[in-house]
């Protein structure tokens, strides 16, 4: 995360820089309409991957109204990175494919937070891909034997790590 609900600025710090891959942000659902909208003119032809967060929950769109714009940005074949405890109603999600990829969640969420929760979403969207978030599973079991499990039966559908650090109220740093 480098500019905090600012995509325009990220991408403009990643500027001179050679990176392949770049997550753009929509984590909360007010940015959604705006990403959409700047899309078509984004600086992003040296990226061969391209995903945008979805937002982690619904409050000024609903989650098929949501789900309406993340699908213009799936369209493009963008990932699609998604919390498990987002996607309420299922049938809003359909048709994603492997462009919806599924994040392990911290401890603070209800689900997701390893691999017996995370298996029904898995179930449900079976093409799904997955999107590890190594400060998530070391908050959840900081022996990592969760994430081992996580990468041994979701490992063929890994195309995403999230790497950084949680403080004591879940806010993710930058590794120290």
């Amino acid at each position: 995360a480098l500019a905090y609900g600012d995509f325009h600025r990220g991408l403009a710090m990643m500027e001179g820089h050679r990176f392949e891959a770049v997550e753009l942000s929509a984590l909360r659902d007010k940015e959604l309409r705006a990403l959409v909208e700047a899309a078509p003119g984004l600086p992003l032809e040296g990226y061969s991957y391209v995903s945008v967060h979805a937002p982690s929950r619904w409050e000024t769109l609903t989650e098929r109204e949501g789900t309406r714009l993340l699908r213009l940005l799936a369209d493009r074949g963008w990932y699609v990175i998604a919390h498990p405890d987002a996607i309420r109603n299922a049938t809003c999600w359909e048709g994603f494919g492997r462009l919806l990829c599924i994040e392990n969640m911290d401890k603070r969420k209800p689900v997701g937070r390893d691999l017996a929760e995370l298996t029904p979403s898995f179930d449900r969207f079976p093409d799904a891909s997955f999107c590890l978030d190594l400060a998530h599973a070391r908050q959840v079991d900081p022996t990592m034997g969760a994430a081992r499990g996580l990468l041994r039966y979701l490992g063929s559908r890994l195309v995403q790590v999230h790497l950084s650090e949680l403080d004591a109220r879940c806010a993710h740093h930058p590794l120290s």
